[in-house]
């Protein structure tokens, strides 16, 4: 069946299939024709996500190790009652298979498609827009808790659509909130509060808003005392990672996500043989005789981090350093100076002069010295200068 496909892939210079989804057979006499189960599929593109002349879209049909491949003719029609309820037409952007309700909207999509896309794209909505948790006896100490209760009250609704079956006749309204925040290494900051008026629901998420910050700003703080105090590269290194983690973990690019999978095996279902023949397969390394890892592309991506557009980070540090360089250095040494390289928070000078330790001990309080030995050999005096975004 495969080389069927194949041949009729080679006859046409540019056609570009694409395996929809996959369908089980529903119990029952095999013998006779039988129905597809097309209930909870996912659609996926099977090939490079490209454009080409000619689109196929194919349903393979698999029962047991045998299989074979249906013509999708009409793509919406198959699956459009999986997708809405609306019994209109669906527009499908052959590319990443995702569907519109007008050929307007898919034209503009299918402009920024091309250039941002290298696989099925998913959207938060409302309907799964709650985490789920099973193993609870798995779960570490959190150093806070929040504990929050509301009172609501039911009013009645406008009996607007009687026409219909049913219809909310009652509402929730919530008239107070209270909240009790445990901290489980200091019990004063332990602390309760409650609202109780029409405005109390935008108060405790004002309320919750300033806790994260004020916890937040604890951490980073705390990590940096330890890094001005560290003795060693790793220490430095590791307390830097631990506030750098907290602001890269929420601008992630989900984009660049990849699954890796180590097998010990190359026969069987979940082996190496079978990765490899995966249409998202991107690369293999072998570490040893029974140990390998395989590389897939990811079939589709889930947007749930923040996208950024622009950003302003280390404002206060930039501009302390541009203060410290063209009105100090600059200033003092002229052309004899010249920048090597910059870091957020450092800079690497190369000086021509008799003695800049000299002019680093006149003017100490400029300078972060704090990683020098105490008996250093240019007498140096310790100065801490770090602080949280310097």
């Amino acid at each position: 069946m495969l080389k069927r496909v194949r041949g009729a892939i080679e006859r046409h210079g540019s056609v570009k299939v694409n395996t929809a989804f996959n369908g089980e057979f529903i119990a029952g006499d095999k013998r006779t024709v039988m129905d597809i189960n097309s209930k909870n599929c996912e659609l996926y593109p099977a090939s490079n996500v490209r454009e080409w002349e000619k689109h196929v879209n194919l349903l393979y049909m698999q029962d047991g190790d045998t299989g074979h491949f249906v013509t999708i003719k009409h793509l919406s029609r198959l699956v459009g009652s999986q997708l809405s309820k609306k019994e209109h037409k669906k527009f499908f952007y052959d590319r990443c298979l995702h569907y519109f309700s007008s050929n307007e909207k898919l034209e503009i999509h299918s402009e920024d498609c091309g250039k941002l896309n290298k696989c099925a794209i998913r959207l938060p909505c409302e309907e799964k827009k709650w985490l789920e948790f099973r193993n609870h006896r798995m779960k570490e100490r959190a150093p806070f808790v929040v504990y929050a209760d509301l009172e609501c009250v039911l009013r009645k609704t406008e009996n607007a659509a009687t026409s219909t079956s049913s219809y909310a006749y009652q509402q929730h309204e919530v008239f107070s909130i209270g909240y009790y925040v445990r901290c489980s290494y200091d019990d004063t900051l332990s602390t309760y509060r409650f609202r109780r008026d029409n405005d109390c629901v935008n108060w405790f998420a004002r309320q919750f808003e300033d806790l994260a910050h004020r916890a937040k700003r604890n951490y980073i703080e705390l990590n940096t005392q330890f890094k001005t105090r560290a003795k060693n590269d790793f220490e430095k290194n590791l307390y830097k990672l631990m506030n750098n983690a907290v602001f890269g973990k929420t601008m992630e690019n989900v984009r660049d996500r990849v699954d890796v999978k180590l097998v010990t095996t190359w026969d069987g279902r979940y082996g190496a043989e079978a990765l490899i023949a995966k249409p998202n397969f991107h690369s293999r390394s072998v570490f040893a005789e029974n140990l390998i890892a395989v590389e897939l592309r990811k079939l589709e991506v889930k947007f749930d981090k923040p996208i950024y557009v622009g950003m302003c980070i280390l404002n206060i540090s930039k501009v302390c350093l541009c203060e410290f360089h063209h009105e100090y250095m600059v200033p003092m040494f002229k052309e004899k100076c010249k920048i090597m390289y910059t870091n957020t928070d450092s800079l690497i000078y190369r000086v021509e002069c008799d003695d800049v330790y000299a002019a680093m001990k006149r003017d100490i309080a400029r300078f972060d010295t704090s990683d020098y030995q105490a008996d250093n050999a240019y007498g140096m005096p310790l100065a801490k200068r770090r602080c949280p975004a310097l």
